[in-house]
């Protein structure tokens, strides 16, 4: 498939995001203390929140204060600048980026139907619950962290009980753990540092016929490594969409390539 270079411009009016008050969920959800190394900041999750992508609604689980987790690792960690950001817990958020991928994926669903799809740097798994609704031949949800795996599962088995996903931890700047026919990569480019790595495992692929689908926010950062995107062989276009959350308008390049 070959998508329209010129920017496509799609307001995502029907995203809403709000408490699941009439679920009965049962027992709450707790993470026990000790478990990981953000030890006491996860709290309790008693009740997943509703998340509307395009017609679908799905039900996310994620920590209780996303801010303040962030906020704790960093007075924790008060060096953590100087030796990357990676390891803070931006995945605690439901970040514009992982709505725009999801949409994408539900306008496009040819893209997922029967592949085997990879999602790295999955964070809270957003665009994989969206893949697993469009009939994949399978899912696997990765992240560098372990933290967000447990939500990305908890999240999985509840929209998709009857189906199946691979969910581990995997580095980008490793081997691919395996073959696909998809590889989905939300709002990844947030560190310079990381633009190497991220481009050598998306090269990797190359010549497999695999399909690349990537989301970026407009963040000036991440313009360098849309710009690199761009310029790779079998670039087949992207389209803007614009999330509003919280108040806020965010603009997401979202763009495939095919490997």
């Amino acid at each position: 498939m070959v998508f329209k270079l010129a920017a496509v411009i799609l307001t995502l009016g029907n995203f809403s995001f709000d408490s699941l008050d009439n679920r009965d969920m049962g027992d709450k959800v707790t993470f026990f203390p000790g478990r990981r190394k953000l030890e006491g900041t996860f709290g309790t999750v008693e009740t997943p929140v509703s998340l509307t992508i395009g017609t679908l609604n799905y039900s996310v689980y994620l920590p209780e204060s996303p801010d303040s987790l962030i906020e704790d690792y960093l007075g924790a960690n008060p060096s953590v600048f100087d030796v990357g950001e990676e390891k803070i817990p931006y995945w605690a958020e439901l970040w514009p980026s992982a709505i725009a991928l999801g949409e994408f994926l539900l306008n496009h669903p040819e893209i997922i139907t029967g592949k085997r799809v990879l999602e790295i740097g999955a964070g809270l798994g957003i665009p994989s619950l969206v893949a697993g609704s469009l009939n994949p031949a399978s899912v696997d949800i990765t992240d560098y962290l372990p933290e967000p795996l447990d939500y990305a599962r908890l999240s999985w088995d509840l929209n998709h009980p009857d189906q199946k996903a691979n969910i581990y931890k995997y580095d980008w700047r490793e081997s691919l753990p395996g073959t696909f026919d998809v590889l989905l990569a939300s709002d990844v480019a947030y560190e310079r540092a990381a633009f190497p790595a991220l481009l050598k495992c998306i090269d990797s692929m190359r010549g497999t016929g695999a399909v690349l689908v990537v989301s970026e926010p407009s963040r000036h950062l991440a313009g360098e490594f849309r710009e690199a995107l761009m310029k790779r062989p079998g670039f087949q276009g992207s389209e803007i969409y614009e999330v509003f959350r919280n108040g806020l308008r965010t603009k997401v390049f979202v763009c495939s390539i095919l490997l």
